[in-house]
Parts: structure tokens; C-alpha cells; sequence
């Protein structure tokens, strides 16, 4: 498998997972040289870095959940699971918090 960086994040459109709700508005793309920058564009495949489900960058860059063929889609593309994998490991990693009422 081909190394992949993270580009600089760019902000976007403000939006809420439709998965846990979190609100996002930037975006950091998956590419080959590390120096590259990578800007959404509709249709392009996102991972939310609270729940990291996968999203898609609708036709105003707002998220939406993947249709059903997306998401068979996103299975088979070796950079999208390797960012769902790294965000599900960045995430497994956070403290615990324990909130008191």
C-alpha cells in the first residue's frame, strides 16, 4: 500500500456529523506527497474525527451520510479505510472522562 499523508486542514462549510452530531468545519484530505494540500469537493469521501464514521462532502461541502453504494464504495478504497483506521485509533487513545452530576 501506497504511504499516504495528511494534508493541511481546510476549513469548510460548518456542519454536524449525521452520525454523533459533532460539529466540523475543516477537513484535511489523504495524499500521496506530504507537502500536498487536498480541497473537498462534493462527493469526496470524509471520516469524522469524533465517531469516525464515514461521510461524503455534499454539493454545498455540507456532510451527509453515504448513500449505500458510497458506502460499499468506501470499504474498497484502501485510503479511506487507512484514514477510518488512524482516527479509530486517535480516538480509542483519548482519555476517559468522567463526567459528575
Amino acid at each position: 500500500m501506497q504511504r499516504m499523508f495528511l494534508a493541511k486542514s481546510e476549513k469548510v462549510k460548518p456542519s454536524r456529523c449525521p452520525f454523533c452530531a459533532y460539529k466540523l468545519n475543516g477537513a484535511a484530505g489523504m495524499v500521496a506527497v506530504e507537502s500536498e494540500t487536498a480541497k473537498p469537493s462534493p462527493g469526496d469521501f470524509s471520516v469524522c474525527i469524533e465517531c469516525a464514521n464515514v461521510l461524503i462532502f455534499d454539493k454545498d461541502l455540507s456532510l451527509r451520510r453515504p448513500t449505500y453504494e458510497e458506502a460499499r464504495e468506501s470499504r474498497e478504497r484502501p485510503d479511506v479505510m487507512q484514514a477510518r483506521d488512524i482516527i479509530g485509533r486517535m480516538i480509542a487513545s483519548r482519555p476517559v472522562q468522567i463526567v459528575k452530576h
